[in-house]
């Protein structure tokens, strides 16, 4: 339960998010979010992987859940309110001969204080 994790406070360097924060809920990310913040040592990382809009809706597995992708904006809300937001970068592949988009976000944040 990635919104109530078995560890003390303040007791990893970094936490690593690969594809995972985006298949929940708007208001669930911000809650898995906070408790990544609140695991992480001062000065500690964050790297997360997520997808981006643009990404063709095919593209992706939809029989899995939610699959929400993730505005620049969203980035702001969820990431920028937590922690620092150090670097933001994205990606972009193709799939299916070239004829789809995969967009990911990398966003690399430390926490401050």
């Amino acid at each position: 339960d990635a919104m109530n994790l078995p560890y003390d406070d303040e007791c990893f360097d970094a936490v690593i998010d690969c594809e995972c924060i985006y298949s929940n809920a708007f208001e669930d990310a911000g809650r898995i979010l906070d408790e990544a913040r609140r695991v992480l040592k001062v000065g500690g990382r964050l790297l997360s992987l997520t997808f981006a809009e643009g990404t063709h809706e095919d593209a992706i597995r939809q029989d899995c859940g939610i699959v929400r992708l993730t505005s620049r904006q969203d980035i702001d809300r969820l990431y920028g309110e937590r922690l620092d937001v150090e670097g933001l970068e994205y990606t972009a592949r193709s799939v299916g001969g070239c004829t789809k988009e995969i967009r990911e976000w990398v966003i690399t944040c430390r926490r401050s204080s």
